[in-house]
């Protein structure tokens, strides 16, 4: 596992990464293909990761909250719960809010996201790691 502590999250400590939302996702079961040309025709930049919620892991994706409602809008996300929120890191932890994709349950505020070791990782009910980085993430 790689250590560095990155404090803005999955997508980087970088000034303009900072300082804005991100949304980590899955789609419905069968749409990675249509996620892909989705991401790939609109030039939505993004990283994949994987999640894993209650011991089921699966693909995630990361994207600018910007950019989500064109996902959204395709129902890439028609069989999805919820997704988490990222906001804005500034100088510490980027703050993880689940929210729920009916518009009718109030989101969830889960703390920070945080920088884990996979067994750390492993031992809660959800984490997300980056393969990109080879760091696990919690939220805390």
């Amino acid at each position: 596992m790689k250590t560095t502590q990155q404090n803005s999250g999955i997508w980087g400590s970088s000034t303009t990464t900072a300082w804005q939302e991100y949304i980590i996702f899955s789609v419905s079961p069968g749409n990675e293909k249509r996620l892909a040309e989705t991401l790939e025709q609109f030039q939505i930049g993004h990283k994949t990761l994987v999640g894993s919620y209650k011991g089921e892991q699966e693909p995630a994706w990361i994207v600018n909250v910007n950019n989500f409602p064109q996902i959204k809008n395709l129902n890439l996300v028609s069989d999805q719960e919820s997704i988490l929120k990222l906001g804005k890191a500034g100088r510490g932890a980027r703050l993880a809010t689940l929210q729920f994709l009916d518009d009718k349950t109030a989101d969830i505020d889960l703390g920070r996201l945080v920088v884990v070791t996979e067994k750390t990782a492993k031992a809660q009910d959800a984490w997300t790691f980056d393969p990109s980085t080879e760091i696990y993430w919690i939220a805390k």
